[in-house]
């Protein structure tokens, strides 16, 4: 008995030295996937990201919250996330230096021995930007004293707080190298679009493209994609709503008349003209929404993260200026981008159009099997040949150096055998569609 005892005693301890082994792992592994959730949200959130300094990078990184911590975008496992900064405030940091942050995250039991449902678990690191991934990074670290256990979170929409807490050493806000760009696409445009309902706000994505500079005024494309299953009417912008600081900027907007029909993954674009005021940061601290679209309600738009581009530098009663909606095609491509994004997330197949690829290139000789990937969305993604996946009805691609796409642009893809030979259409949305070139 007392054999038996023992063995059954060792057997007890053995198994819980396993089970706390094991709960350590799935812990590591959870605070891997919270960084994960983070950062991939962060890399949506400000895709087109063009750093400048630490405190920059820090601002938008607190002003993206709103959207990196909504459930609907968490899809990682992980469960509800909140974050903040730590460490100096701007001009106490170096402007190269990565952002400390603090993100507590929330799992709904972690098995049959780790039930720990509603318990928040704390990890911190340091993030950068990596320009070969044109991804945000995240590098744990140790935890300060006087972090807790549970989040101070922030009401709505609020950003994310900022806490006085000693810093970690310091690490590089930028790492890597930039990967190669797309080059421009052709302006693909479908041949018919048969009857439109008008656009709901759930079918449409919008976004300020590259800032111009004109003969007395400031511009910014405004960029909108049909990200809906049906082709849909556009009504004509009406107004923009902006705020800075949490703060209405009252507007006098000089609206624009008619209207244009988008085919599933189209885009049109309309310019929004200023007359500029100097002192005025357009840095993260602004938001914008247009009126009229789709119907009452202001549609959010995806402002360019970077500082002094893409938002109205204008003092409150200004006059700003819409013109009418202009037909893009597949790709709402804006003129020549003088802005480098360094993140970009990586492209989804509904966000590509993709046209047969030339068998040779007037040199007489075959080339490998292609395709060209054109981009569809307003806002820049990584191709990555042979990892991102390609729609549906293309050959698989061959792995390639990944590829930056910024709005407008294309990339031919090396496949690994020949694809339906098309001349004329575009597969787009999960069909072949004739179409004009209107470049």
């Amino acid at each position: 008995m007392t054999g038996g005892r023992g063995v059954w005693v060792a057997g007890v301890v053995a198994a819980l030295l396993t089970t706390s082994g094991c709960s350590a792992a799935v812990s590591h592994t959870i605070d891997g996937l919270a960084l994960d959730t983070l950062t991939h949200g962060l890399d949506r959130a400000l895709a087109g990201l063009e750093v400048r300094s630490s405190a920059q990078v820090e601002a938008l990184v607190r002003e993206a919250r709103p959207t990196v911590v909504d459930p609907e975008r968490t899809d990682s496992g992980v469960g509800q996330v909140e974050y903040a900064t730590y460490g100096e405030r701007e001009g106490g940091r170096a402007a190269d230096g990565a952002v400390p942050v603090v993100v507590w995250h929330r799992t709904a039991g972690g098995g049959p021995f780790v039930d720990d449902g509603g318990v928040w678990h704390v990890v911190c690191a340091r993030l950068s930007v990596d320009r070969s991934r044109t991804a945000f990074a995240a590098e744990p670290v140790g935890c300060p004293d006087g972090v807790t256990p549970e989040p101070v979170q922030p009401v709505g929409d609020d950003p994310a707080p900022h806490l006085d807490l000693d810093p970690p050493d310091a690490g590089q806000l930028v790492t890597g190298s930039p990967p190669r760009r797309g080059s421009p696409g052709a302006s693909l445009r479908p041949t018919s679009r048969g009857e439109a309902d008008p656009c709901a706000d759930d079918d449409l994505d919008l976004a300020l493209g590259p800032p111009q500079r004109l003969t007395g005024v400031d511009a910014v494309p405004l960029l909108v994609v049909n990200t809906g299953p049906l082709a849909c009417r556009l009504a004509a912008p009406t107004g923009l709503v902006l705020t800075r600081d949490g703060a209405d900027v009252p507007l006098r907007t000089t609206p624009s008349r008619g209207e244009v029909v988008l085919a599933p993954r189209e885009s049109a674009s309309a310019l929004v003209t200023w007359r500029p005021v100097q002192g005025i940061d357009g840095a993260a601290a602004q938001r914008l929404s247009v009126l009229g679209p789709a119907g009452p309600d202001p549609l959010p738009v995806r402002l360019a993260p970077s500082a002094g581009t893409g938002v109205p530098t204008v003092d409150p009663g200004a006059e700003v200026t819409l013109s009418p909606w202009e037909r893009r095609g597949y790709g709402a491509g804006s003129g020549e981008d003088p802005v480098r994004p360094e993140v970009a997330p990586r492209c989804r197949p509904e966000e590509l159009a993709v046209t047969s690829g030339r068998p040779d290139a007037g040199s007489g000789r075959p080339l490998p099997p292609s395709v060209r990937a054109h981009l569809t969305a307003v806002t820049p993604c990584l191709l990555v040949p042979g990892v991102s996946a390609l729609p549906d009805g293309v050959p698989d691609a061959v792995e390639g150096p990944p590829v930056l796409l910024a709005p407008g642009e294309a990339v031919d893809v090396t496949t690994a055998t020949a694809g339906p030979d098309r001349p004329g259409e575009v597969l787009v949305a999960d069909r072949w569609v004739a179409v004009e070139d209107a470049s």
